[in-house]
């Protein structure tokens, strides 16, 4: 109230009476006639009161300061700026080309097509006002806004460049993640001081009186900040304004920068990992991406100091970078640790530095640093209980939602939900189901709605395959560092009983402990939360009490699961339902789910075949993964016979059945034709090469079915992975020889064996590929009451090269405990190289010594060394080392395979049976006095199925085996001028005549034939496996296995025309 006669701001009055007065009436509700009326005055008092109110406060307004124009053409840079483009502190003085000054970090990269687009917007645009460069923390938004303002065009169109740092307020954990008054008057100083004005206006405090309520007090808070705004508004009204405000935590805080007036030319630049919701009008977004490979390499070579990247160079730093996930700041932590290691061992290349760095550490390099980082974004929730929820809900997510063929995959909301639902029931999550309300985050909806906010999830609604309904809302990580800090956060709590142990420096419920307790807690914890997740599933499905207590608490008995049980489970829920039951380790419940024809055609029904396929793929990748470790930790060095091999014939008879019944459009079949490419692949890590090679046939012949042409991408893949199956058994070679092989990887073996999980025997000389087993089991022999089990080794693609430890003599398969050897100890040249058990010995014998000097001799096959340059070579043979055949091996394939091997003279071959018996002695005998020239009547064993080539001897002479006296030489396909020559004895053996003369043609097996056993040329004569018929259409069988036929993994011109669809 005040007093009606006396005159309105009397110079009696106090000062913050008058001040008090005018905040009181300057609202709108007193600019009316009614107002007037109210307060029992006339319109015309009233009038008068607001001409003298904007009198005095134009008077007011005229003591302010005021900034001025900018003194030369160019506006100052601000010094925040420049802080971000100068080099570190290590750094060299180089110059970047194109940068004048000389405090330039050299390690810049101009990103210029982001750079394009802000100058427009910032100086030509007129209705944008404000732009925002967005993207998860690392990828260099401050350094682009700091070279933004740094160019020309931009200086010349403002005044003055302002730059604040709000990300400076929430370096430490507050109550609050938004300005407060105090700090936007700190804010308001900084401009001042920047435009060179007085900065005295902005020291006041809020006025606040006894008894005033929180919502009284919001509201002066918020009138003394507007009016702190119009203040600063006036202070640079009329010049042409530039504010950057970097790390913009909550966008609500944006508008309180925003001194836009009518006679000023004012623009705002963003730097943000959040996503503003709700933009206003003028607003731009502009996401900053990764950078590209050659931004990458770029940076890399600037960081590690290298003049140029040579050719053998390109594959290391891709590895570096990829690694590094294209983020700047890592590639830069990255670059720096190959710049110092180059200093200590200036010889050392840089390939093994890379192999160095990315086999210390699953992550990249200073990934404490880049944790650091991304464990800011949940600074954006102030309640640390409620933050540290996110953060153990993200960390749910990485280990439950992740496949083997796709790091990130994207997760329908369905499943995101359950995931949610199960971990707020959790006994660890009780704390935030109290404060979940208070902060509006009860359920799944409003949890991925933030995590997209702060830049943790992606966030994309996708049409589904096959069917008509409305689009499906999915999400996933954002990136790969952000799937590398929830996999260590996963690693760092455990818990006991259903309640999370304690941490030390995190003050919530985790722990850190040693490398090696941190996977056992991460193995424990992935498969608690699948198991988890599948109750969820199962629960989701029940419609009884009855049914609830058959799957509690996991999985219902095996007779009365069933598919059709949980149709009430909605399909984006089921896709995942194999892969968490597998993480979970129920492995028979997920072979189950994966045999059954429902599950596969309700899969392709609602998803298509191609993702149906990787899904199918991925099961297996992960089934292997977990189950055959955890069998041989079981059972030792017992052979593993997987599932997995039945589920993918299951698979790829269900898709050649869906081709062939089916009128299918020419996508679908191409889909189907990939589909089986990718079974194949995995067919071969399960050493089933001519399997593999049938389902690589088969695939091409669908392409060629729907007029692929030969250069088509399908089409080259398919005869890629045909090509693969020409398996190239690994021999001794000579030193010197072309053939030899060398790793890719030695460096880890060498350093530390390989470590707990082993190094691929990956191979730079034959780049793709790989040492790999030749046969998915192992052949047992016995001799003089000495047993041993072995498989030959030869060269195929790296997908399938065996993982060893080496221990500085001998090398171990790192899931079997099988060493390398060298076929009983004998070193020459063309000699097989096995993987082998060790001796098993029988009950003493009148020959145990002759049985132990034996065995000695033999012992000397187990020592390898491995040189720095991937060589491999037997310790007591170092003339010698491991390469491949330079012929494919002889092999035994179903009859009606294309590769099958045709003779061209097989009547001829079929006549030299004679009823004559030939002794073993005999044999030996004639070997002993044959010549390189003794042909004895034999045929050529010319193939017309391959023109040009025949069966050839593998080894120049056959040598002498320690144990038994004992010779064996392998054969394959080779040119015909080397062909062998043999023929047909009353017995069936196939006798070899000419230089090889008294040996047999022998299947290497001590088991049942069956296709992918490889046939050698012996001395042994004993058993049932070494009679062949000859059949009539030029093939030959062993008796008693008519329906194998002898061949190569190579197709002959057969294949060729079964490819044109002519003939199978």
């Amino acid at each position: 109230t005040f007093n009606r006669k006396k005159p309105f701001l009397d110079t009696k009055d106090t000062k913050d009476t008058k001040e008090s007065f005018i905040q009181f009436l300057c609202t709108p509700i007193f600019f009316s006639p009614l107002r007037a009326q109210t307060l029992n005055i006339s319109s015309h008092q009233l009038s008068y009161f607001l001409i003298t109110l904007h009198v005095k406060s134009l008077i007011k307004m005229s003591y302010l300061p005021r900034a001025s124009p900018k003194a030369s053409e160019l506006a100052n840079i601000p010094k925040e700026a420049t802080l971000f483009l100068a080099p570190p502190v290590d750094s060299s003085s180089q110059k970047m080309n194109g940068i004048s000054s000389s405090n330039i970090d050299p390690g810049l990269i101009p990103r210029l097509l982001i750079l394009r687009n802000v100058v427009p917007l910032l100086c030509e645009k007129e209705h944008v006002n404000r732009l925002t460069l967005r993207g998860m923390g690392g990828l260099g938004k401050s350094t682009l806004a700091a070279m933004c303002v740094n160019l020309n065009d931009v200086r010349c169109k403002f005044d003055h460049i302002l730059w604040l740092n709000l990300g400076n307020y929430f370096t430490e954990r507050s109550s609050r993640n938004n300005l407060n008054y105090d700090t936007y008057l700190d804010c308001l100083r900084q401009l001042c001081r920047q435009l060179h004005v007085s900065a005295d206006r902005f020291c006041c405090e809020v006025f606040i009186q006894p008894g005033d309520d929180k919502l009284l007090i919001a509201s002066k808070t918020i009138r003394a900040m507007e009016e702190s705004k119009l203040e600063m508004s006036q202070i640079i009204d009329g010049l042409n304004i530039l504010i950057v405000l970097d790390d913009v935590w909550n966008h609500e805080d944006v508008e309180f920068f925003n001194f836009r007036t009518e006679t000023s030319f004012f623009r705002m630049l963003l730097t943000t990992r959040t996503l503003d919701q709700e933009p206003i009008l003028g607003s731009e977004l502009i996401n900053v991406e990764l950078l590209n490979r050659a931004e990458a390499s770029c940076l890399f070579s600037i960081e590690a100091g290298l003049d140029s990247i040579d050719a053998q160079d390109v594959e290391p730093i891709d590895s570096i970078i990829n690694k590094c996930g294209y983020l700047p700041l890592t590639i830069r932590m990255a670059g720096r640790l190959v710049k110092k290691s180059r200093t200590i061992q200036a010889d050392m290349c840089l390939s093994k530095i890379a192999e160095i760095i990315l086999k210390e550490s699953d992550s990249p390099a200073g990934m404490v640093s880049v944790n650091e980082i991304i464990d800011r974004s949940f600074l954006f929730v102030t309640e640390e209980k409620a933050a540290f929820a996110l953060r153990l809900f993200l960390c749910s997510f990485t280990v439950v939602f992740s496949r083997d063929d796709i790091l990130r995959p994207w997760v329908p909301f369905e499943s995101v939900e359950l995931l949610w639902m199960g971990q707020l029931k959790s006994e660890s999550m009780k704390v935030f189901r109290q404060l979940g309300g208070k902060y509006k985050l009860t359920n799944a909806a409003q949890i991925t709605n933030l995590m997209c906010i702060m830049g943790i999830f992606d966030e994309i609604y996708v049409d589904v395959p096959m069917q008509n309904r409305k689009k499906q809302q999915s999400f996933r990580i954002h990136h790969d560092l952000i799937w590398d800090y929830g996999k260590q956060i996963c690693s760092h709590f455990n818990t006991v009983n259903g309640k999370m142990t304690h941490c030390r420096n995190q003050k919530v419920n985790c722990f850190e402990e040693s490398a090696v307790h941190k996977k056992s807690v991460l193995q424990w914890n992935t498969v608690q939360l699948n198991k988890m997740l599948v109750k969820q599933f199962m629960l989701r499905s029940e419609n009884s009490e009855e049914r609830r207590r058959h799957w509690d608490p996991l999985l219902p008995p095996p007779n009365t699961r069933t598919l059709e049980s949980m149709e009430c489970i909605t399909l984006p829920l089921l896709d995942w339902l194999p892969i968490h039951m597998i993480k979970a380790g129920l492995m028979h419940e997920a072979v189950d789910i994966l045999h059954s024809d429902h599950f596969v055609t309700t899969q392709i029904k609602t998803f298509g075949i191609e993702s149906t396929s990787r899904l199918v793929v991925s099961c297996i990748r992960s089934f292997e993964k977990k189950s055959y470790i955890e069998y041989v930790a079981k059972n030792g060095t017992s052979v593993y016979r997987s599932p997995m091999v039945s589920v993918i014939y299951f698979v790829q008879k269900y898709l050649q059945t869906l081709n062939t019944l089916f009128k299918l459009d020419n996508k679908s079949r191409g889909e189907i034709g990939c589909a089986i490419i990718l079974l194949g692949v995995e067919l071969q890590k399960f050493s089933k090469w001519a399997e593999s090679l049938d389902f690589f046939l088969t695939s091409l012949n669908i392409f060629h079915s729907i007029s692929y042409s030969d250069d088509h991408p399908d089409t080259i893949r398919a005869t890629k992975y045909i090509d693969s199956c020409a398996i190239q058994h690994v021999i001794l070679v000579r030193r010197d020889s072309k053939n030899k092989l060398r790793l890719k990887n030695p460096t880890s073996l060498l350093k530390d064996g390989g470590g707990e999980s082993g190094v691929s025997l990956e191979l730079s000389s034959n780049p793709g590929y790989g040492i790999v087993r030749m046969s998915d089991s192992y052949t047992q022999v016995n001799i003089k009451n000495n047993s041993w089990e072995y498989v030959t080794l030869g060269v195929g693609l790296k997908d399938s090269a065996l993982v060893v430890n080496y221990d500085g003599h001998l090398i171990r398969n790192a899931f079997d405990g099988r060493m390398f050897y060298v076929g009983l100890g004998s070193f020459y040249e063309g000699m097989s190289v096995t993987l082998r058990s060790s001796f098993k010995k029988e009950n003493d014998t009148t020959e145990s010594k002759l049985t132990e000097k034996i065995l000695q001799d033999a012992n000397d096959g187990w020592a390898f060394t491995i040189d720095p340059e991937g060589i491999i070579y037997p310790t007591s043979a170092p003339h010698l080392c491991l390469g491949i055949s330079p012929f494919p091996i002889l092999y035994l394939v179903v009859h009606d395979s294309p590769s099958r091997a045709v003779f061209k003279h097989f009547i001829e071959l079929n006549k030299t049976k004679k009823p004559q018996k030939i002794t073993a002695e005999e044999h030996s005998n004639i070997y002993q006095s044959s010549t390189q020239q003794t042909v004895d009547n034999g045929i050529q064993l010319e193939l017309e199925s391959h023109p040009g080539m025949g069966i050839v001897s593998l080894c120049e002479n056959i040598p002498m085996y320690p144990m038994g006296n004992s010779r064996t030489c392998a054969v394959g396909l080779g040119p015909v001028s080397n062909a062998l020559t043999a023929k047909l004895n009353e017995d069936d053996h196939l006798l070899i005549l000419g230089k090889y003369s008294g040996s047999i043609l022998w299947p290497v097996t001590s088991s049942s034939l069956e296709s992918g056993v490889f046939l050698a040329m012996t001395f042994f004569t004993e058993g049932n496996h070494i009679r062949f018929k000859v059949n009539d259409d030029g093939t030959i069988s062993p008796i008693g296995a008519e329906h194998l036929v002898l061949g190569f993994q190579v197709p002959g011109s057969l294949h060729k025309r079964a490819c044109q669809g002519l003939n199978r």
